[in-house]
């Protein structure tokens, strides 16, 4: 198999490094989240979600996009994410 990028050279970077790392997911959920606080429509649906909700999507995305395991890590990973969104859980 041939390499697609050559001897030495860098590999593209994740989309969380192109992104800004951490600080850019952070501040990306924080700012969504604060919209979200005040929109008519989804503010009852995130009425009782925790103050640190936007830090835990911030890391849940950043671990998609290429960045470290923090979610996984620190709050279970996906299957935790997928068991905290089920209907009538």
């Amino acid at each position: 198999m041939t390499p697609t990028t050559p001897a030495g050279a860098q590999p593209p970077p994740t989309v969380y490094a192109w992104a800004g790392g951490a600080a850019a997911f952070s501040r990306l959920t924080r700012i969504f989240y604060g919209h979200v606080k005040t929109d008519p429509i989804l503010a009852p649906v995130f009425a009782e979600m925790s103050p640190r909700h936007p830090e835990w999507v911030a890391q849940w995305l950043g671990e998609v996009f290429g960045g470290p395991a923090t979610y996984t890590k620190e709050r279970g990973g996906y299957a935790h994410m997928l068991s905290r969104h089920l209907v009538g859980r």
